[in-house]
């Protein structure tokens, strides 16, 4: 019996395919809100057409590590809005919360960041708490279709 490979399957390059940024936030803030013992107000303004082609593993595993660490830095409930946008530069991710001040907390580069091209600006919020934005690069396949 033949099978006919796929160009993927013949080259062993795995082309990259568009995930809903909001998609993948949804999935990565539920399950953590749902661990959390006190009460979050989440706001998720992303819209459900945004894609990116960032490699979702480590896409999901920097913003599960991010929304964690802001969800650590609200005991007693608070919270937390996430957004993103289009902008020149690539897709424009944004996690804030009501929690500590950037003093308090590690804003370090983690290597899912650096993996994806992308390095984070902390800033303190006007109403308390900190913000990270996170800037996904366009891969040539998305800039060339956009």
């Amino acid at each position: 019996m033949s099978e006919t490979l796929s160009a993927e399957q013949r080259t062993g390059t795995v082309e990259p395919r568009d995930c809903s940024l909001a998609v993948l936030v949804e999935c990565v803030v539920s399950p953590l809100l749902r661990q959390h013992s006190a009460p979050i107000l989440f706001e998720l303004e992303v819209p459900i057409d945004l894609m990116t082609t960032a490699d979702r593993s480590r896409l999901f595993d920097l913003v599960h590590n991010l929304v964690r660490d802001s969800l650590e830095q609200m005991p007693d409930g608070g919270e937390l809005t996430v957004t993103g946008c289009r902008t020149a530069n690539g897709i424009e991710l944004e996690i804030a919360d009501t929690g500590n001040d950037i003093k308090s907390r590690g804003t370090r580069l983690s290597l899912a960041a650096a993996a994806l091209g992308c390095k984070p600006q902390w800033q303190n919020c006007p109403q308390g708490g900190a913000a990270v934005t996170l800037v996904l690069p366009f891969s040539d396949t998305v800039r060339k279709a956009a």
